[in-house]
């Protein structure tokens, strides 16, 4: 039998799993086996992800926290923005769409992530994001995606898309603030480009 150490650590938010096998000779591997079915079935991790120091892009944006901000500076500006989702989109290899939720004061109430795609487009659910606006009974709300590109330019289906979402959250009387596509090293605001008229 192999010696060896369990090493776990599981925290709250962004989820990352420090993981070895657990080979230790005090503990049997009925125990072991055990206990990575048990991690299996309540996070949705195999143990083949659970070896490495932490999951792939994909699983990591998976099990992000849907984080809530309660500051005191409204939303006032595309760049400002930008900055709340900066670092949840940074280096990833696949398209995500978030959006961030405001009040009537511009204050963000939280942000939820919507999709996860590919290397060239993400999905925008427009049914969950309204639903997502109402539960939080935000008044306004922007929405943002990634380009893992490095181009933030919009493609034709990202203005298609932006349009229907304005037409659906209309509805609702629901304010579409903006549309950002970042990249990491810049962003594209369709509120800043089309002078709010999108």
């Amino acid at each position: 039998m192999c010696s060896g150490v369990l090493r776990l650590r599981l925290r709250y938010g962004d989820i990352s799993f420090h993981f070895a096998k657990v080979c230790h000779p005090d503990i049997p591997a009925r125990s072991a086996d055990a206990l990575h079915l048990a991690l299996q079935m309540s996070y949705g991790v195999t143990y083949a992800m659970l070896r490495k120091k932490d999951v792939s892009p994909t699983y990591r944006s998976i099990m992000k926290k849907q984080a809530h901000y309660t500051p005191d500076t409204p939303i006032k500006a595309s760049a400002q923005a930008a900055g709340y989702l900066r670092e949840d989109f940074r280096d990833l290899d696949h398209e995500e769409s978030w959006i961030l939720l405001l009040n009537a004061a511009m204050l963000p109430l939280a942000k939820k992530m919507i999709t996860v795609g590919t290397i060239k487009s993400t999905p925008i659910d427009h049914r969950r994001i309204i639903k997502e606006a109402l539960l939080c009974n935000a008044t306004a709300l922007i929405l943002f995606h990634n380009h893992p590109s490095g181009n933030p330019v919009p493609s034709s289906s990202d203005m298609n898309e932006t349009n229907k979402l304005k037409k659906a959250c209309d509805i609702f009387d629901i304010t579409l603030l903006d549309h950002i596509i970042l990249s990491d090293k810049t962003y594209y605001s369709f509120a800043d480009e089309t002078q709010n008229q999108f």
